[in-house]
């Protein structure tokens, strides 16, 4: 459960037995990427597909009816990864910062039952994993599509992540034919960009 640092940050001997194997498993599958979003995209791109939750690439659900869509569209990429891929309950990967941070802390409200995982450097601080299994996804969606939480949703086997941010998802499998079956199943939510932002 949660450390007694405050934000989102952990010592070393608040982190779950569990990490060594999650970190194994994480590690042999998506090697040198951290499990987040930004990371994966830019360490394994062959493996990335990026989606637009709404109409014109727009960044903020401005109404209920976009806040559905968003989570609509993050449900129905969750599916499609785990029916490719899939091994066991979703688990969700909070990604938090320390109390310096203003967004620290998310994890503690969002994701009551997390376990400490591991710890990356970050731009300017510190990132810290969390994981937590059977999460209602709706708050955190909400913190999410607000920016003010970073989450990667897999599964215990690890093949698989959906990354959701404010605009859009981003989604990693496990080998180039797999992503591009994705990208050409949910084709009309696809970045139209060349760099596929």
């Amino acid at each position: 459960m949660h450390a007694s640092l405050p934000g989102g940050a952990f010592a070393p001997t608040d982190v779950d037995p569990r990490a060594a194997d999650w970190s194994a498993r994480w590690d042999r599958l998506w090697p040198d990427a951290e499990p987040s979003g930004p990371s994966l995209r830019t360490v394994h791109p062959d493996r990335w597909v990026r989606f637009h939750t709404l109409p014109g690439a727009a960044r903020v659900a401005q109404t209920p009816a976009d806040r559905a869509r968003v989570a609509r569209i993050v449900d129905e990429l969750c599916d499609a990864a785990r029916a490719a891929s899939g091994d066991g309950p979703l688990l969700v990967v909070g990604e938090d910062w320390d109390a310096a941070d203003g967004a620290g802390g998310w994890t503690r409200h969002l994701l009551p039952g997390a376990r400490a995982w591991r710890v990356a450097d970050g731009e300017d601080a510190p990132a810290y994993f969390w994981v937590d299994v059977d999460v209602d996804l709706e708050p955190v969606l909400a913190a999410v599509i607000d920016d003010r939480a970073a989450v990667l949703l897999t599964d215990a086997g690890m093949r698989w992540g959906v990354a959701p941010y404010d605009g859009g998802v981003d989604v990693f499998l496990p080998d180039a034919e797999t992503r591009a079956a994705l990208a050409e199943r949910f084709s009309a939510w696809r970045s139209p960009r060349p760099d596929g932002l």
